[in-house]
């Protein structure tokens, strides 16, 4: 039976697998938690197993027949104090980068519903890789646009408004 889906995923096409890995990554289970906490703490012990789903899902990302995002992106998330700091202390303090695969929403609305901390992002670098997965995602209501692992930006301001941390984030082609 592995035989035959192995063989089933060779004769498809590269858009079709790239569609596939990007399913993969937005169900949720543990694969894209675990790929993540891995790559933030620099896990080489899971080389072996995440490397390559993660090549796939770098491949998928990077394909050159994509239309990478520009505009407005927002990711909602819980932080704690200290990482709340250390974005007060990079605001326009050189460039900074997330080491994992960064989910966000072309939707506020949607990003708002998760944590205490919004991030918005402003991308103006039509090579940023930011790639609009929500047809191919389990979630398609949430409008997601991927981000690749290592992806860099800078900090530009943090307010506290209403109660939750905004953090003002930019990436344009200086910060490829």
């Amino acid at each position: 039976m592995f035989l035959d889906k192995d063989s089933q995923v060779q004769n498809q096409n590269k858009n079709e697998i790239n569609r596939c890995v990007l399913k993969v990554y937005t169900t949720e289970c543990f694969l894209y938690k675990t790929l993540n906490a891995a790559l933030r703490e620099n896990d080489m012990t899971k080389v072996n197993t995440l490397g390559p789903f993660c090549y796939l899902l770098n491949s998928a990302l990077s394909n050159t027949q994509n239309i990478f995002y520009t505009g407005y992106l927002y990711r909602g998330t819980k932080l704690q104090n200290h990482m709340i700091e250390d974005y007060l202390k990079a605001v326009n303090n050189g460039c900074r980068s997330w080491p994992g695969f960064t989910s966000t929403s072309r939707s506020r609305t949607n990003a708002e519903e998760f944590g205490d901390t919004l991030f918005i992002i402003n991308i103006i670098d039509e090579h940023s890789k930011a790639l609009d997965i929500s047809s191919a995602s389990v979630f398609p209501n949430e409008e997601e646009i991927l981000l690749p692992n290592g992806w860099n930006f800078i900090v530009e301001k943090v307010d506290m408004i209403n109660g939750k941390n905004h953090v003002y984030l930019r990436r344009s082609k200086d910060h490829n």
